[in-house]
């Protein structure tokens, strides 16, 4: 699974999209949302002469009023910047138009269903292209701007610089938390994110997407960070989270070696310094570099050393 795979599995489950408009749309018309009637749409179209949409993730809702109105939410995602991402967005919406007039989804009397494309990114270069294809449209001959450039925006989720704390629901945003995730820098603080969404996704009805995060942070998200989180008696989130939990005693005791270690070496190059002299850089660094038993091996040669030369004459040969 790759990680637009991973996404696409997310927000496959009603709760995932949600909590993302719950928490990261601010404009008014998203209070006006039934999101209790969230569906699922089949994203499989295309125009003639056009690229196949396959995969697409796509939903519909009722509004409070009780009228069944149409809202699709498209969730493109990238992980580097795309100059040409509000042309590509303005083809899909086409697209999904294309395909619910041919589908007769429609009435021919009525206005054509809001469309809000959402572009989740998560690389390391921010985000600086255009949000509306009209931007991309050059000027008109005299100078002017081109009265026929067309417009479509979409809304950008710029995960790695997106400040969580201003999400509406904090810490029991699912969304937020995936974001968070993306966000970890420790084995600790990713624990902490996996141990709050199985406490938000507890019950027998959340099974599902419990699931599609076990398969996102074992296939996805952990190897992207170095972290193996794959074993053949991981199946659920609990045990990824056991899993990390492990990793971070890892860590603390190999964090705790590498302190003893190094106090030992600071030790050792004290001894030597009272009693033969300061130490060239060169040999600290020696000392420093060094594992535990060869400093305790020259420790040991030092209580008897008659000279300097005499403490490291033993150390072992490449």
């Amino acid at each position: 699974m790759d990680h637009d795979g991973g996404y696409h599995l997310l927000f496959s489950h009603p709760q995932m999209v949600a909590d993302l408009l719950r928490g990261f749309v601010s404009e008014p018309w998203a209070a006006r949302l039934d999101l209790s009637t969230l569906e699922r749409v089949n994203a499989k179209f295309h125009a003639d002469g056009l690229e196949r949409r396959d995969g697409d993730v796509i939903w519909r809702v009722r509004t409070l009023d009780g009228e069944y109105a149409y809202l699709y939410i498209v969730l493109e995602f990238q992980s580097s910047p795309d100059h040409w991402m509000a042309v590509r967005v303005m083809v899909y919406v086409g697209l999904l138009y294309l395909h619910l007039i041919r589908e007769k989804l429609v009435d021919p009397n009525r206005p054509l269903p809001p469309v809000f494309p959402v572009v989740f990114y998560n690389g390391k270069d921010e985000w600086r292209k255009a949000r509306d294809v009209g931007e991309l449209v050059g000027l008109a001959p005299d100078g002017t701007p081109w009265a026929w450039r067309p417009r479509m925006q979409y809304h950008l989720l710029d995960e790695l610089r997106y400040n969580t704390t201003d999400v509406n629901g904090g810490s029991d945003n699912v969304v937020a938390i995936l974001i968070e995730m993306e966000q970890c820098r420790t084995v600790e603080e990713l624990h902490s994110r996996v141990t709050r969404v199985v406490e938000l996704l507890s019950g027998e009805e959340n099974a599902s997407l419990r699931r599609a995060f076990t398969s996102w942070l074992t296939t996805v998200l952990g190897p992207a960070r170095g972290l193996n989180l794959r074993r053949t008696d991981v199946t659920e989130l609990s045990e990824v989270r056991d899993v990390l939990a492990e990793r971070v005693r890892e860590w603390e005791q190999g964090w705790y070696e590498q302190g003893r270690v190094k106090g030992e070496a600071l030790a050792l190059i004290r001894l030597i310094e009272r009693r033969f002299g300061p130490l060239p850089s060169e040999m600290r660094d020696q000392i420093m570099a060094a594992d535990a038993a060869t400093i305790e091996g020259w420790l040991d040669r030092l209580m008897d050393a008659p000279n300097l030369s005499a403490v490291f004459d033993d150390r072992p040969t490449s």
